[in-house]
């Protein structure tokens, strides 16, 4: 019989934490939905519809994003709540070097763009896609404002690319 009490203490108190866990937990949703519903401005910094996206990033008054599709699609925003798209980067299409390093490539698959900035300028690294090959490219751009008369990005060509059976040259 003492032994039957001590383990009906046990479950009893294990219920008990439970019960008060699992009520801390719905109280604490609660406040977190009514603190959701009377701030309705609360916003994700993200672009809408971007697939793979490149890291935000900051030039001047404006952040920047990019994506991937067809010759990188590009976005702005002033605030990261409203976006509007901007010129693609690869203006011309898929570069001459990507459709022969990877002809199977038709310029719809430039994937997982990534920019960044160093010693004055922004380095948009790309992937292109062909099935078995693909290769890295880098474009580069003093500005990432297509306003500014500076904007210009300037082809650096293949940093990497793969032959089949997928080895890395």
């Amino acid at each position: 019989p003492m032994l039957y009490h001590r383990k009906m203490k046990l479950v009893i108190s294990t219920v008990v934490v439970l019960a008060l866990t699992l009520t801390t937990v719905i109280a604490l949703q609660a406040t977190h939905a009514s603190a959701a519903s009377v701030s309705p401005n609360i916003t994700v910094a993200s672009p809408p519809f971007v697939h793979d996206p490149s890291r935000i990033i900051k030039d001047g008054n404006n952040y920047y994003v990019y994506s991937t599709g067809s010759d990188i699609p590009g976005y702005t925003s002033t605030d990261l709540s409203h976006w509007s798209s901007i010129k693609t980067v690869l203006t011309n299409g898929t570069p001459a070097w990507a459709r022969k390093a990877v002809p199977g490539n038709n310029g719809h698959s430039i994937w997982a763009p990534d920019v960044i900035y160093n010693n004055g300028l922004f380095y948009l690294y790309y992937t292109i896609n062909g099935g078995k090959v693909s290769a890295i490219g880098l474009v580069t751009s003093p500005t990432l404002n297509p306003n500014s008369s500076s904007y210009k990005w300037t082809a650096r060509g293949e940093v990497k690319s793969t032959a089949e059976p997928s080895e890395v040259k």
